[in-house]
């Protein structure tokens, strides 16, 4: 800004200098030509002098050009940023219409500029934000937010009328989730192809949050695309403050203010360290949590209920984890008093276990019931509520052997179930549908050791013409250490099955060579070398010999 006002300033005194006096040299000059006066006259009438009037003519001159140089430099530094972002809002506006009329190449060149106009205004700001020694005026950080959230939806508007032109060139599907061009503010970019355009489109979003905190579409937005990156890249102090912004927001929908509730609960339950004023954030151990953050998270929890209900898996799955760590804090002894944990083992086993409402029954059924429309954390909340099952029954002292196997048996039944189902899920859901026959395959391995009775037979038998059917519809889900679970569930059905069954044993031997084929490629295939898993293939492969 400086420079400006300096050019200006000099340029303007150039133009406005007064010209200089040369009247009292022509006044000499010409002095012995002209008729001189009696000198009394002269001195009786002496002749006004002109200088203070001139002087002042200057000094107004100066004023004059110093007001104009000041209107000059905010006529043509201020106003054109706010020009230039209405212009490209404008642009986005235009190329939000040309989606609707299916006129792609229009849209394209519309969102390219809307792009350009909010580079521009990003770097004039930036420049100036850097090369100031004073801090950006409120204005100046509106107009920075502004233009960086203008070029997230832009990029994407990019992103999404590309993507409408080849599926309307191709005669293909869109891909599921693209938001349609009366969504105004909603936004997916991770739906971006090119890794570059999809980095700068987050950067910029994750930006204009900064710079925006009380933009509701921002918040809700730069939220929701934070939660869906992998959850071992999360960056704690972003989360926290987006969700806190979120929270302290009046303008908050019930499904963004859901989810700043339940990314506080989960903040408070993992407690990661931000003691290094650069850092994202990493989940405390176990054993170093607080009680008094946990029972924040819980706190949280309560209040993610009143906006959500019923509650989604996720997070009947962090309350019942925050139960379990309450009755039972991993490597050291509770806070609490010996009351207050029991407290928290009854509603965990309730919530797990109660016959009418359990994992075996209601809560199971709602999973079955939703199991096509569960997100991935969903997903992740339903099966960690059978891990968790499986985990706690087997610390449990309290019951006898027969019902603790029933407990499994219930269990298994309740998951395999939801296996049996997950040939039928969209392809889109192909991750979800192998989750749960890894889940499913590895419980039947660990009750397959206590059961006597046969019936795991059957559900293994189930289980594999359902993993195979998922492996057929898409190769790229199965995993080497799934497979190679059921390579090992077949081969122990080969084995109880009745000898007299001689095609059964020979279908299941076929099968699990099949599984644990599959399992060698893939793991050939991993960029890591895994040689406990190679040496567990290997020892399927000659028990399977053995019994040829």
């Amino acid at each position: 800004m400086e420079v400006h006002w300096e050019a200006e300033s000099d340029m303007s005194e150039e133009i406005f200098q007064t010209p200089r006096d040369h009247s009292g040299d022509e006044a000499g000059l010409s002095g012995s030509t002209q008729p001189v006066s009696d000198p009394t006259e002269m001195a009786s009438e002496p002749k006004p002098s002109s200088w203070p009037l001139r002087r002042m003519a200057v000094v107004a001159g100066i004023v004059l050009a110093g007001v104009l140089a000041v209107i000059f430099v905010w006529q043509v530094y201020f106003p054109p940023l706010n020009k230039r972002l209405r212009d490209g809002e404008a642009h986005w506006h235009a190329g939000q219409s040309a989606r609707q009329q299916r006129n792609w190449q229009h849209a394209l060149n519309r969102f390219a500029k809307a792009r350009a106009a909010a580079d521009e205004v990003i770097q004039t700001l930036e420049r100036r934000i850097q090369t100031s020694s004073q801090p950006p005026t409120p204005q100046e950080v509106e107009w920075l937010g502004q233009a960086y959230w203008l070029r997230a939806r832009a990029l994407f508007g990019l992103a999404a009328a590309q993507w409408e032109l080849e599926a309307t060139a191709q005669q293909v599907a869109l891909p599921p989730g693209l938001p349609g061009p009366d969504d105004a503010d909603v936004v997916e970019l991770f739906l971006i192809r090119d890794d570059a355009a999809r980095t700068e489109a987050l950067n910029s979003l994750y930006r204009a949050s900064h710079y925006l905190p009380h933009h509701h579409s921002v918040l809700r937005e730069a939220l929701k695309h934070r939660m869906n990156e992998p959850f071992e890249h999360w960056n704690w102090r972003q989360l926290q403050q987006l969700a806190q912004n979120v929270e302290q927001s009046d303008q908050s929908d019930p499904a963004t203010l859901a989810r700043a509730y339940y990314v506080l609960a989960l903040f408070h339950y993992y407690q990661p360290d931000l003691t290094e004023p650069q850092s994202t954030g990493q989940p405390r151990p176990p054993e170093k949590r607080q009680t008094d953050g946990l029972l924040t998270a819980l706190e949280y929890l309560e209040k993610l209920a009143t906006v959500e209900k019923p509650l989604r898996f996720r997070a009947v799955y962090l309350r019942a984890r925050i139960w379990h760590f309450l009755a039972e804090p991993p490597g050291r002894r509770s806070s609490l008093k010996t009351e207050d944990t029991k407290r928290y083992r009854q509603h965990l086993e309730q919530l797990l276990f109660e016959p009418q409402s359990g994992l075996p029954n209601t809560l199971g059924q709602q999973a079955q019931e939703q199991w096509s429309n569960l997100s991935p954390m969903d997903v992740e909340g339903v099966f960690g509520l059978y891990r968790l099952a499986v985990e706690f029954l087997g610390k449990s002292r309290e019951l006898p052997p027969d019902s603790l196997l029933q407990r499994k048996q219930q269990l298994v039944e309740a998951a395999l179930r939801l296996a049996l189902q997950a040939p039928n899920l969209p392809p889109t859901k192909a991750l979800s549908a192998w989750r749960a026959i890894r889940e499913t395959a590895a419980m039947l391995l660990d009750l397959r050791a206590d059961s006597t009775s046969t019936w795991w037979q059957d559900a293994v038998h189930q289980l594999d013409d359902a993993a195979e059917k998922i492996a057929q519809l898409d190769p790229r889900v199965p995993t080497a250490s799934s497979c190679a679970d059921l390579a090992e569930l077949l081969l122990f059905r080969a084995r109880a099955l009745p000898k007299d069954n001689r095609k059964e044993v020979q279908l299941s031997q076929q099968r699990s060579k099949a599984w644990l084929s599959r399992a060698r490629q893939l793991l050939e295939q991993a960029a890591t070398r895994d040689d406990r898993l190679r040496t567990r293939l290997d020892l399927i492969e000659r028990n399977l010999n053995r019994l040829v």
